[in-house]
């Protein structure tokens, strides 16, 4: 199977994260891959990959076998996006 291009896979990461970023998905879901693929219009695995890559972002979180799901909303996760928001 081939890796996409440089530029593809950089276009695939904004997009996925975008998509991740946009609230559409509740804390602790699970993340529909092929949904996800099919949206954007991009290969499932340029998904995986950029969700991959998320997950090392700390943004989403993989889990053998299960998929990728939204991290879920802890205390502390709260309190560093109300000090983003503050020091706006």
């Amino acid at each position: 199977m081939a890796k996409p291009s440089p530029l593809k896979a950089m276009q695939a990461y904004e997009a996925v994260k975008q998509e991740v970023l946009s609230g559409r998905l509740a804390p602790g879901e699970w993340i529909d891959v092929n949904a996800m693929a099919s949206a954007l219009a991009i290969s499932i695995t340029t998904v995986r990959l950029a969700l991959y890559k998320l997950a090392g972002e700390e943004l989403v979180e993989g889990h053998p076998r299960q998929g990728f799901f939204m991290r879920p909303l802890t205390e502390s996760t709260l309190q560093d996006l109300f000090a983003v928001r503050e020091a706006r």
